[in-house]
């Protein structure tokens, strides 16, 4: 159904339009770039997100592949087949340089490559065209979030925290657009980002909680908090356009899931093969005594707007944290990803090759970074057939 509400459009779904399942995924990838051994510029380290909106694979409009490299600061030109062609950047202070290369996003028919203060812009041939600096927001490094299609930056800077009360407290963030001339606009958005549980002496992140997902695209901006299945669509002035929702109940946290939480960090530890010290092991057991844990899961996790305008939502998967993502670490389960039109509207269902982590859905492929059991990354991409 689609409604008015104050001028602000309303879609809800029910079910998908076309049924589950009604796009496909080749089961095999149609190519692959990166080896364990071999030559310098196949050899991936770092590429994965660390953050939802920080994509370090991307395509360009005539088929070339990019990869931001993060262990040398490199941006990696691959022709449509993955053979290398040159490369940009590297570590340094210096124009073109990185100290840490955050993102590398599709804006101003170039590449933007971010690392903290400084945003770099190249051509689609990497060729360095200006460098621009972020500014402090209330003395606070913001994080990039998206970039529009002219090349702004969508940057967001938690809100200061002053003392809390003991009990459950929503983070809020304030969002800011940034130009590509070196403008910071006012803000645009105020959006809760995490939610925390606080005792007498400190806080730590709810388990279970729903985490705001943050994106830009085209000239819009998403936003969802995943306490309730609905998206807010916003233009770059953060003037609301739609809100679109699915209907469902979400999965509630069980004791199974209790019992998981409290033995995940340990069982994380080992698979990094690493031995939690005394002081570690006393605060999991503080954090263990002082968490309240939320009724329910959150309905998604992640938020995507593919080339062709449709939005990707990733469901939640209850044994899924985001320490997989911050350590580098593969997730060991399925995906499911709803799809819906770029009218709102909830189009299908589709699971993703596990492990996959989607960087750049085209209008027949999806690429991402992909681990083997050595966690050893490696490009891949896959063909999507959107069906009729």
């Amino acid at each position: 159904t689609v409604r008015d509400s104050a001028g602000i459009e309303i879609v809800e779904s029910t079910a998908p339009l076309l049924g589950e399942y009604a796009w496909t995924i080749s089961e095999e990838p149609v190519l692959q770039i990166g080896e364990v051994e071999g030559e310098d510029p196949y050899l991936f380290a770092d590429i994965g997100q660390r953050r939802p909106a920080q994509s370090k694979v991307l395509t360009l409009d005539d088929g070339r592949i990019i990869v931001c490299n993060g262990m040398d600061r490199t941006i990696r030109f691959f022709d449509e087949t993955g053979v290398f062609i040159r490369q940009v950047g590297g570590q340094g202070e210096g124009p073109g340089e990185f100290g840490r290369i955050y993102a590398c996003l599709s804006g101003n028919g170039g590449i933007v490559g971010s690392e903290g203060f400084r945003v770099t812009f190249f051509d689609q041939d990497g060729l360095l065209q200006k460098e621009v600096e972020i500014p402090r927001i209330r003395n606070q490094r913001p994080y990039v979030f998206g970039a529009f299609d002219d090349g702004s930056l969508l940057l967001a800077v938690r809100q200061a925290s002053s003392d809390q009360e003991v009990g459950i407290h929503d983070v809020l963030t304030d969002a800011f657009v940034f130009s590509s001339e070196g403008v910071l606009s006012d803000r645009v958005l105020v959006w809760k980002d995490a939610r925390r549980v606080q005792s007498a002496t400190r806080g730590i992140r709810q388990a279970f909680s729903p985490e705001g997902q943050l994106i830009s695209a085209g000239r819009q901006i998403f936003y969802g908090w995943p306490e309730t299945f609905e998206i807010r669509v916003f233009d770059e002035r953060g003037i609301p356009v739609r809100r679109i929702r699915r209907n469902g109940l979400p999965d509630p946290v069980t004791e199974e899931d209790r019992g998981w939480w409290a033995s995940f960090e340990t069982e994380f530890d080992r698979m990094r093969g690493r031995e939690p010290n005394p002081s570690q092991r006393r605060a999991r057991e503080e954090n263990e005594e002082m968490m309240v844990f939320p009724d329910d899961h959150p309905f998604f996790d992640r938020l995507l707007v593919d080339r062709a305008g449709f939005l990707w939502v990733r469901r939640r998967h209850p044994r899924y944290d985001n320490s997989y993502e911050y350590s580098g670490v593969r997730f060991p389960f399925d995906l499911v990803w709803d799809v819906f039109d770029p009218s709102g509207r909830w189009i299908t269902t589709l699971t993703p090759p596990n492990s996959l982590q989607i960087h750049d859905i085209g209008e027949d492929y999806i690429l991402g970074v992909w681990k083997d059991e050595m966690d050893v990354e490696y490009v891949r991409m896959y063909d999507l057939d959107r069906g009729s």
